[in-house]
C-alpha cells in the first residue's frame, strides 16, 4: 500500500517573512545568552494613549461648545 502526498506552496517573493520566524525559539529551542528580541508595545500603553487623545478631544469640544454658546447669546 503506497501513498503519495503532494504539497503545494505559493510564495510571494515581494513579502519578507518576519525575523522572528528565523530564530531558535521559533523551533522550540532556547535563545543564546545575550540575545534579546524587540518586544511589542504592551496593550495598556495603547489604552493610555487612546484615553489621553479622547480626553484632549473632550476638552477641545467642550471649549468650542462654550465659545459658540457665548457667541450666540451676545448676538
Amino acid at each position: 500500500m503506497e501513498s503519495n502526498i503532494a504539497y503545494e506552496f505559493q510564495v510571494d517573493p515581494s513579502i519578507d517573512p518576519p525575523e522572528r520566524e528565523f530564530s531558535l525559539s521559533a523551533f522550540g529551542l532556547p535563545e543564546p545568552v545575550g540575545v534579546v528580541w524587540e518586544r511589542r508595545t504592551p496593550v495598556y500603553v495603547w489604552l493610555l494613549v487612546a484615553a489621553g487623545v479622547l480626553l484632549t478631544l473632550a476638552v477641545v469640544f467642550r471649549w468650542l461648545a462654550r465659545r459658540l454658546r457665548r457667541g450666540l447669546s451676545e448676538g
